[in-house]
């Protein structure tokens, strides 16, 4: 008997003096995070295995010597899953409160929803620290056992000023909204966790704009850390960089990219020995990488990371190039591609348009003449510049693979010329088919007003128009009003900036392949194309006129806008097979 109980209480001791099994992080996660299959793509327990380079991340939180961290990420590279993983273990793990700032309550409400409250209720070890009462857990404020989770939108001080936390993170901190007679959202947010010891700041978010662009800031400050990778034939370790991703130049017959082929041609090339590497190469670089600092000035204390979509194995090399070769025709698209898919700021250069690009646009357009269709067009639109003395005005047709050919140009000296002008009929290729000008944007700022209000009245084939400035016009063409002899009239407002930049850079410099130019442009109108600069003004990027003679260059501008007017019409256009009116002669 004595013996038993002798065994009994020897099993107990050694069941109730067991020292601790303390897990890393990285272990913790690894072990306790159960992703649930409604809401990620790779349900069941997280791995690092599809992202190892945020060992190193998690290495840097669990340094006591570290309070600051900054990463500089692009998307599908598994940033929010991170942040969530750290969330889950500080509640399990500490008792300290924790701060979420997002930049609106919006997206802390659809990241409860769509991420945390899910996973909380698929992960035992976490899930036990939820309170026994519902009115603990709301959307966006959970009551933990062990601590409070708050996440807030980023355009309230006072929340901010009210919330102290040890672990505070700032997601998308680039897109933060400034705070009127307040410090930034960043500053105050270090303010809330300096009561606390051993405290942690988390900044993460896909760049912006250079200059602008508060997550660039703050990985400049810090340790500059990027992940190197090796070469599988030479050893070179580098950081991968878009630059030396690699295809063929395969185009189709009217000199656009063949998307799909090209993409498939990828490869990246080695920086050292110039060798090709494919997406298994990737896989194995990859998992053995390494963070290294390359800021020797940081403070001890502060850890930025920059991490891009080249290293994700949710998207591949291939995919990559493809988005970029869709992206590189519009502008806004391109900017994109270069936050949200290379994590790299935006830069904004002074632009110029040299005749060398016009060319290269009549080059890539289809051959044909001044005055020529290519085939039977969706419609022709045509667009009047104002002038003290003239009138300068262009002719476009639209087709239905959406390219704008300019089909004639020039200057006429009266209203009576351009309505002749207007009323031309332009006979479609190969055929014995005439069209002609569907309606026409016509210019009616300076100081000729009234006489253009009075004149489209009179001719509704003419539609008045008049530019504005961003600031003024929300959408880049909208329907205004104006009045004459008190007799209210439809205005077209165009954004002067945003039309610029779509003809100058998206269609032009770019070259998107969907403005088309004659074989026979004569040098009036590659002058009046070459005539504007973009400069600096005010922080502020702006297009100036250098010689005066950019009539021309206003009238295709008009005619995108005008475009763009029309493309739901078009769109139902193409769906049902129809064209504009066309006349045969007797």
């Amino acid at each position: 008997m004595e013996n038993r109980f002798k065994e009994h209480l020897r099993k107990l001791c050694k069941k109730v003096f067991k020292p601790r099994v303390v897990l890393g992080m990285v272990e913790w996660m690894e072990k306790y995070v159960i992703l649930d299959k409604k809401t990620s793509d790779f349900s069941g327990r997280y791995s690092f295995s599809r992202t190892p380079y945020w060992r190193g991340v998690i290495e840097a939180v669990e340094d006591k010597h570290i309070t600051k961290i900054a990463i500089k990420k692009s998307a599908q590279v598994g940033a929010t899953q991170l942040i969530c993983n750290i969330i889950y273990y500080w509640v399990c793990n500490y008792y300290y409160p924790i701060l979420y700032v997002m930049p609106n309550l919006n997206s802390c409400k659809q990241l409860f929803e769509r991420s945390i409250h899910p996973t909380i209720l698929s992960s035992p070890e976490i899930k036990k620290q939820l309170s026994t009462d519902k009115d603990d857990t709301r959307k966006t404020e959970i009551n933990f056992k062990s601590c409070i989770l708050k996440a807030i939108g980023g355009g309230s001080a006072a929340a901010l000023a009210s919330n102290p936390a040890q672990l505070a993170i700032g997601d998308e901190c680039s897109k933060f909204a400034d705070l009127t007679n307040e410090a930034d959202v960043i500053s105050l947010l270090e303010d809330r966790c300096l009561s606390f010891p051993q405290h942690k700041i988390i900044l993460t978010s896909t760049p912006t704009t250079e200059g602008s662009c508060e997550i660039t800031k703050q990985y400049n400050l810090g340790s500059q850390s990027k992940y190197f990778v090796a070469c599988p034939k030479c050893s070179c370790e580098q950081v991968l960089e878009f630059t030396q991703l690699k295809w063929e130049e395969i185009k189709t017959e009217d000199g656009l990219w063949d998307v799909d082929k090209a993409s498939n041609t990828t490869y990246y090339e080695c920086l050292s020995c110039k060798g090709k590497l494919n997406e298994s190469d990737k896989i194995a670089m990859v998992e053995t990488g390494k963070w290294k600092e390359t800021n020797p000035n940081a403070p001890k204390d502060f850890k930025s990371f920059h991490i891009s979509s080249m290293y994700s194995f949710n998207l591949t090399w291939a995919k990559l190039v493809r988005m970029f070769l869709i992206a590189k025709g519009d502008l806004g698209t391109l900017q994109n591609f270069q936050n949200s898919l290379l994590g790299e700021t935006w830069k904004v250069y002074a632009e110029t348009v040299k005749e060398e690009a016009i060319n290269e646009i009549i080059k890539l357009s289809p051959k044909y003449s001044r005055g020529e269709l290519l085939r039977k067009p969706l419609v022709i639109i045509g667009s009047v510049d104002t002038q003290g003395e003239s009138f300068w005005y262009s002719i476009c047709a639209i087709y239905e693979d959406d390219t704008m050919a300019l089909i004639d140009w020039g200057e006429l000296a009266t209203k009576e010329d351009i309505q002749l002008k207007m009323d031309q009929q332009y006979r479609i290729r190969d055929s014995d088919e005439f069209i002609g000008v569907y309606k026409a944007f016509v210019d009616s700022g300076g100081n000729r007003t009234q006489e253009i209000y009075e004149w489209t009245i009179k001719n509704p084939k003419f539609i008045p128009i008049k530019g504005r400035g961003e600031v003024a016009v929300i959408s880049p063409i909208s329907e205004g009003s104006g009045e004459i002899a008190g007799r209210k009239i439809i205005v077209m407002h165009i954004n002067k900036t945003y039309y610029m930049d779509a003809l100058l850079l998206t269609h032009i410099k770019y070259k998107s392949g969907k403005l088309l130019l004659p074989q026979d442009s004569d040098s009036v109108l590659k002058l009046h194309l070459t005539s504007t600069k973009q400069i600096e003004k005010n922080k502020k990027k702006e297009w100036i006129c250098t010689n005066k003679q950019n009539h021309l260059l206003d009238t295709l501008r008009y005619a995108l806008a005008f475009k763009d007017k029309l493309q739901p019409v078009l769109e139902q256009m193409k769906a049902q097979g129809k064209r504009q009116y066309t006349l045969k002669p007797r």
